[in-house]
């Protein structure tokens, strides 16, 4: 990749980093929303995650054809790294699916509002820990000279 190509892909992933961030925001407040008015909303929370899954699936589609394998270069370890954080795209993919045809269900297996919402906070935790070893492979590539200082996951 080039320089300029490398700042734009940088600059396409920071784009959708914020965005999601925002979805996940607004879920959260929509989340302690509902927890306030005690009526939980099992199929509205399975229609309010869709999109956030389809922007996550967007992003690592992105990240897995411009990203981390193609920044970190020839350095084995980082392209070890970078490798293992992209086989868990699939497993962030198909745990938030799970946890929305979950919701959908008409006989949920969540025992209340708060269980439910745990468990969405806890994909968003596995989430945020992924994005956290995302940047830091970035880092120490950006480091060692393989990518460019304006680089972010």
């Amino acid at each position: 990749m080039t320089d300029g190509t490398e700042k734009n892909v940088a600059a396409m992933l920071d784009q959708e980093h914020d965005e999601l961030n925002v979805m996940i925001s607004d879920l959260r407040n929509w989340l302690a929303d509902v927890a306030e008015l005690g009526i939980p909303h099992f199929g509205e929370l399975s229609t309010r995650l869709r999109p956030l899954h389809e922007k996550l699936c967007e992003h690592f589609d992105h990240e897995e054809k411009h990203g981390l394998l193609s920044e970190v270069g020839d350095t084995p370890e980082l392209a070890t790294a970078a490798c293992e954080l992209l086989k868990q795209h699939e497993q962030l993919r198909t745990e938030l699916r799970d946890l929305i045809n979950l919701l959908r269900d008409s006989e949920t297996p969540f025992v209340s509002w708060q269980s439910a919402c745990e468990t969405f906070e806890g994909l968003c935790e596995v989430l945020a820990q992924h994005e956290l070893a995302e940047m830091k492979v970035r880092d120490s590539a950006k480091d060692s000279g393989k990518i460019t200082k304006n680089s972010k996951t």
